[in-house]
């Protein structure tokens, strides 16, 4: 799992740890990008995330990406499904 702030999006740091990951062999990531209520839980701005992300990782040779928004502090999509991101509707 790669952990990404939604207000920071990827930085130098994520990429550092997911080339690590790769190293390790492993093939398939959890994408996640939390913090989505400091953003007004914007779909525009997850969606750029995941598309930088996602070309990133492809680089590393990693097979699968799935990626989800949430908020840690409101518990959105740690658990159950969020109503205040309507436009999620679960693997990506």
């Amino acid at each position: 799992m790669i952990l990404v702030d939604a207000r920071k999006g990827v930085l130098p740091q994520t990429r550092r740890h997911s080339y690590i990951v790769s190293l390790l062999g492993v093939r398939h990531v959890v994408l996640a990008v939390n913090k989505m209520d400091a953003i007004g839980y914007g779909r525009e701005t997850f969606e750029a995330i995941v598309a930088e992300y996602r070309d990133f990782a492809g680089r590393l040779g990693f097979n699968d990406v799935t990626a989800i928004p949430l908020s840690a502090l409101r518990g959105d999509n740690v658990t159950t499904a969020s109503e205040r991101m309507p436009w999620y509707a679960g693997r990506r």
